[in-house]
């Protein structure tokens, strides 16, 4: 299962636009799980602090909005409702104007020279929560929004429009969509490449880019939207504004996850990969976190190409990530430098087996990086140690790939050296103790290349025994059979087969190669 990589929120100021009557908004964060991969997105809602004049109700500004009133009247009624809206619980607001049936008249009001930017506000805070994105989209709210994006020179309003998409691309993957499908995502690339944005729109625009690269569903965008947005993003990272190079990052993790082949052609044309590597070294943990988690989405995406790898390899991708192993206290990028370990080391592996059996369709073959790569001696160093770490998810991830290091290991004086001076025999143990069934089978299929090793580099003991299967006998047996009796299925299966290897009923036991991830 891919692991699961939360989206920062922040909270930001800016200045009003000068119609909406206010000297600062602030933007709360709202987050919204997603329905799919249960990844959370940042969703913003404009926050005031300004009093509501009286104690008027959400039912009365919304019927003084729909009667026939002159345009000033309908404007002062609007940006009451958009204060409303802004109140940190409006639950109870945003279910009656939902009900009211005003969000028609909201959209109509877009078009409008006076109350078109408060309009858009209270449209961007009602897409803020589930109930009010649902009305918005509803009443064919993204198409108008991108129309009028499309035809308006205000620079305001522009802002505002794409904080509405921006908000209904993070509800979920049918409302992000919903944005695509309509030309949302079109329309932000065409704003995107205007050369006068300023500082906030540009923000705006980024993040709303980030929460569709990462909802939405990556067979729908083209080749040419892909490039757009691969280009766009990638040329960000070198920026000076940590909140857009954050963003970018995320956006960029989002098209790697489930990548189409010509987006990850795209990742390696615009040497957005190089940029990535760069980052992940970067101290910062939010922009680590982004980075890390573009890596990993790419590593595990099924479309590596040998380009890819070796930009990886070039740029020392293990190396960095053991340092970040080493030095990191976040769980967050503990996970992530873990699996990308774990992904790394599962291609060698693979390549290795290939090679064995003469085939040539894996990229590592094809470019010939069959030998342990850079830094991979040292990972077992930092990795052990993460075995015992006190975040559960973090011990599953270094649980999976300590054992996926120990059966990438070919060099049997190595592979003893870590096993008996750093640990390797208890972090085996504990992968064992594990809850998960993962880690346990993971664990198993180490402890076969262990004794594999040691029967097919000859080093073997006067009684026949393999080099390590004395040691594998004396502290394994007994925990391998309660094992087998405790669990069923592929666990039990791949415990019976070792414990009759170590019996001497099977004779070679050869690695089997893993997926498990």
């Amino acid at each position: 299962p891919r692991h699961i990589f939360t989206m920062p929120t922040t909270q930001r100021k800016f200045k009003a636009c000068p119609s909406a009557g206010l000297e600062k908004r602030t933007r709360g964060a709202a987050k919204l799980r997603k329905n799919e991969h249960q990844r959370q997105l940042e969703k913003k809602r404009h926050t005031v602090t300004e009093p509501v004049e009286g104690p008027v109700s959400p039912r009365t500004i919304c019927e003084n909005i729909k009667a026939t009133a002159p345009p000033s009247i309908h404007g002062r009624w609007i940006s009451q409702l958009r204060t409303t809206l802004s109140a940190e619980d409006n639950h109870e607001a945003v279910c009656t104007v939902v009900q009211s049936g005003v969000i028609g008249f909201l959209i109509n009001f877009l078009t409008s020279e006076e109350d078109c930017c408060e309009a858009a506000m209270c449209l961007s805070n009602l897409a803020a929560s589930e109930h009010g994105v649902e009305a918005v989209v509803e009443g064919s709210g993204v198409p108008a929004v991108v129309l009028v994006l499309r035809q308006t020179n205000n620079d305001n309003l522009k802002e505002e429009l794409i904080w509405v998409l921006g908000n209904v691309a993070a509800d979920g993957r049918q409302s992000c969509d919903h944005v695509v499908t309509f030309g949302g995502l079109e329309e932000l690339l065409t704003q995107g490449r205007a050369q006068n944005l300023g500082q906030s729109t540009q923000r705006q625009l980024v993040w709303a880019l980030s929460n569709i690269c990462q909802n939405s569903d990556k067979e729908k965008i083209s080749e040419a939207a892909s490039d757009g947005l691969v280009s766009g993003l990638g040329g960000l990272l070198v920026s000076d504004d940590l909140e857009l190079v954050t963003d970018s990052a995320w956006g960029i993790a989002g098209l790697c996850e489930q990548c189409q082949p010509f987006c990850v052609a795209q990742l390696v044309q615009h040497e957005v990969i190089d940029k990535l590597l760069r980052l992940i070294s970067f101290n910062w943990a939010p922009l680590q976190t982004a980075s890390l988690a573009a890596v990993h989405n790419l590593l595990q995406s099924g479309n590596v190409t040998p380009e890819v790898l070796q930009a990886l390899e070039r740029l020392s991708l293990v190396p960095k990530v053991n340092q970040i192993l080493r030095d990191c206290t976040n769980p967050d990028q503990l996970k992530s430098g873990c699996v990308i370990l774990t992904e790394w080391m599962s291609l060698l592996t693979q390549a290795r087996e290939h090679q064995k059996q003469n085939q040539s369709n894996s990229p590592l073959v094809t470019n010939g990086v069959t030998s342990p790569l850079t830094g991979l001696n040292q990972t077992p160093i930092v990795l052990f140690p993460l075995v015992s770490n006190h975040f559960n998810q973090v011990k599953i991830k270094a649980g999976l790939a300590a054992s996926q290091w120990i059966q990438c290991c070919s060099n049997c004086s190595q592979l003893e050296d870590m096993l008996e001076h750093k640990k390797g025999w208890v972090t085996l143990e504990k992968c064992l103790d594990s809850h998960d069934n993962r880690v346990i089978v993971c664990a198993v299929q180490a402890l076969k290349h262990i004794l594999s090793m040691g029967e097919t580099t000859g080093l073997m003991q006067d009684e026949g025994d393999s080099a390590f299967g004395e040691v594998l006998r004396e502290r394994f047996a007994d925990k391998l059979a309660a094992l087998h009796l405790k669990h069923e299925g592929g666990v039990a299966e791949i415990c019976s087969e070792l414990l009759g290897a170590l019996e001497g009923e099977v004779g070679n036991c050869e690695p089997k190669s893993s997926d498990m991830r």
